[in-house]
């Protein structure tokens, strides 16, 4: 499959990581060269959308948005696979607010995991689930639900909402939070097989998108045969009416009703990408099967935020796990901030004494 169309819906800054994003067709919605909120969206206010935020990184001197996640605990968000691994080795940050670029709050992430499976599906990532553990409870903000089931036949056809800070119009423009309703169009299978009557049709559209000889017949049928990843995609949208998610709404959330309960049924992962418009075909959705469930329960019942013993620094915070003599795990705080203490290697120490130079005779 041509990976110029492919692309994960994260904003990776072309600086930092030329990403699938950067050509036209399927992309997972990563961290890319250039992401912007909801296409055909609306702005996602706190009020009912707090529990949004952006994944950030510093470049240059501030923090730039990669990817969209969701607090799920007081501690925890949930995101996407791909946007963990471009996380790693970073310095991430929980940027919350509607604005990216002028966050109201920012939160350090401790630690990070991702679901299985690892691999498979048309983006072989297999679950494209992750969850990042924050340095700090956030208190203040309501996290949203988990589902008590995961989508299925019976829900195709029902308007869902997308948020993410990811692409919002054609200029490529994104990081403000944005919301948008999409429509659940398959649950397994081949959705393209859903959306278009015929190959024929589905060819045509495909030239009109990208331009003709730009693709193989083999390459067409290759994409209009796609299979969803069973358990783990849903796809989302490409109806009259329907929104479009697109480049750094990666991990943001698709919010739906559970027996009354506003809840989080998954996350976007990829989509395809265009010549006349960043995004469209509708997306790719991770949702929580058994692999990925097993993730964020764990982490929602971690006493230890996914660190052991070794612990971390957070500034002069030691963070660490400790185990009471019953066995029961729990994490330690410990301010390092005292005179003649630093924090090292996850580990209050004593600063390295200096011994004055003898004076010269």
């Amino acid at each position: 499959m041509s990976m110029k169309m492919l692309s994960s819906l994260s904003s990776v800054m072309v600086a930092m990581m030329a990403m699938a994003c950067s050509g036209g067709g399927p992309e997972a919605a990563t961290t890319g060269e250039r992401s912007a909120p909801i296409l055909r969206g609306a702005d996602a206010p706190d009020s009912e959308f707090a529990a949004v935020g952006a994944l950030g990184v510093p470049v240059s001197g501030r923090l730039r948005y990669f990817c969209s996640g969701t607090l799920i605990g007081p501690h925890t968000v949930l995101t996407a696979k791909h946007c963990v691994d471009f996380g790693r080795g970073r310095e991430v940050h929980f940027m919350l607010g509607a604005d990216s670029t002028a966050p109201t709050r920012t939160v350090g992430v401790l630690t990070m995991a991702t679901a299985l499976p690892q691999a498979g599906g048309e983006m072989d990532l297999g679950s494209d689930v992750g969850i990042l553990q924050l340095a700090e409870d956030i208190t203040d903000i309501e996290p949203i639900a988990l589902p008590s089931r995961v989508l299925g036949e019976g829900d195709v056809g029902t308007a869902l909402t997308a948020v993410g800070y990811g692409i919002r119009d054609n200029a490529g423009r994104s990081g403000s939070r944005q919301m948008g309703h999409e429509t659940l169009r398959a649950t397994s299978g081949q959705p393209f097989h859903v959306l278009f009557a015929t190959f024929d049709e589905f060819t045509e559209y495909m030239i009109q998108a990208y331009g003709v000889g730009e693709l193989s017949e083999e390459e067409i049928q290759s994409h209009y045969d796609f299979e969803l990843l069973s358990e783990y995609e849903v796809w989302m949208g490409h109806q009259e009416g329907d929104a479009q998610s697109c480049n750094g709404d990666s991990g943001g959330p698709l919010l739906g009703d559970d027996g009354g309960q506003r809840v989080v049924f998954g996350v976007a992962s990829w989509v395809f990408r265009g010549r006349n418009e960043p995004c469209h075909m509708g997306t790719a959705y991770a949702v929580l099967g058994p692999g990925a469930r097993e993730l964020v329960d764990a982490s929602l019942s971690d006493p230890c935020w996914g660190l052991g013993a070794e612990g971390r620094c957070e500034g002069s915070v030691s963070l660490s796990c400790v185990v009471d003599e019953e066995g029961n795990p729990s994490l330690a705080r410990v301010d390092c901030s005292e005179p003649r203490m630093v924090c090292v290697a996850g580990a209050c120490r004593p600063r390295s004494l200096r011994i004055p130079p003898r004076p010269r005779p």
